[in-house]
């Protein structure tokens, strides 16, 4: 029956992967054996809805079939735990690698003082923040968990409210939340620990002197850190799509609050990002020549590229909230 189907989904959704075939299993097999004694009984038509009432809600019934898997991090959250831990982990180290070996080439320092550098860094520094940050943030998920478990425990629950096979094809798709995590982790890196190389790199007779920064020049002093403050705010909310796992009431919100955010800063610093100099000083160290087509090429890639580039972003997130709205409409509907 489709009720039970529903149930049964509702429950495995919040068991790891690995888990889930062997409780799809146990868990019909408690329902078959519930609709027999029912029908051993003679008590007429089984009445199926209170049979899964009697089960139980979906999560309480998720919590008893998964295994522990940590002490503090149940169900399907440790596979989100290690699948963020892993994304942003792996992210960092590619980005920490690339940073390293473009100052290897830049600056010309040993290859064994730029490795143990980047070995240090790497993981007297970066992981271990990943690694804590990463978990304070699931450690507070799984408290607001077991907050709502909770209450869940307190209320009437009803098979009626079970959301319908329908909706697993409006659930927040993880590849893309992975890919826009990996996005925002790229973003961060580059503007702390690779600032130093974000823009054309200038050289006097095959030496490196320095970076001609696409960035306004006080951009690293005061501008970054709102953008910082952008990029932890994305992420969080990626973490939180993947986490809550469907187009709720309370999703939409929070991509709502994120990207509402995000669109202010982007809107007020955006005459406070890019370098105004950068066309002027390309022609000071005779890169482009004024007057000529390369410059006129470069004046026009420059200006499109910082207009549009804050633009679609803006687009982006606005088409963001539409898209939470939809999803969020829909499943409501179902």
């Amino acid at each position: 029956m489709e009720v039970i189907d529903r149930y049964v989904h509702a429950v495995i959704s919040k068991i790891p992967k690995n888990e889930r075939s062997q409780a799809e299993e146990t868990l019909r097999a408690l329902i078959k054996e519930k609709q027999d004694k029912i029908d051993a009984k003679n008590e007429g038509k089984e009445d199926v809805e209170k049979l899964l009432q009697e089960l139980g809600h979906p999560q309480e019934m998720a919590t008893q079939l998964a295994k522990e898997r940590a002490p503090f991090i149940t169900g399907i959250r440790f596979d989100y735990y290690r699948l963020v831990l892993l994304t942003v982990g792996l992210t960092l180290t590619i980005h920490m690698l690339a940073i390293a070996i473009i100052e290897w080439f830049l600056l010309e320092k040993p290859f064994w003082l730029q490795a143990l550098k980047l070995i240090s860094e790497l993981f007297l520094f970066g992981l271990p923040l990943v690694f804590a940050w990463t978990t304070i943030l699931f450690f507070l998920i799984e408290a607001l968990h077991r907050r709502r478990i909770n209450r869940l425990n307190q209320e009437i629950w009803q098979p009626k409210n079970l959301p319908s096979l329908q909706t697993i094809k409006q659930e927040p798709t993880q590849w893309k939340i992975v890919t826009a995590l990996v996005l925002y982790v790229s973003l961060f890196v580059w503007l702390t620990l690779g600032k130093d190389y974000f823009g054309f790199w200038i050289f006097d007779k095959g030496e490196y002197i320095g970076t001609l920064s696409f960035m306004a020049e006080d951009f690293f002093q005061s501008t970054v850190l709102f953008i910082l403050i952008l990029l932890t705010l994305n992420i969080i909310k990626e973490i939180a799509k993947l986490v809550i796992g469907q187009w709720t009431n309370r999703l939409t919100g929070l991509i709502t609050l994120v990207n509402s955010l995000s669109i202010i800063i982007l809107f007020y610093f955006r005459d406070q990002l890019w370098n105004p100099q950068l066309i002027r000083s390309l022609i000071s160290y005779d890169i482009i020549v004024r007057g000529t087509e390369r410059y006129k090429m470069t004046i026009l890639l420059w200006d499109q590229f910082t207009f549009w580039l804050v633009t679609l972003a803006t687009l982006g997130l606005l088409m963001g909230i539409v898209t939470a709205f939809t999803k969020a409409a829909n499943s409501s509907k179902d």
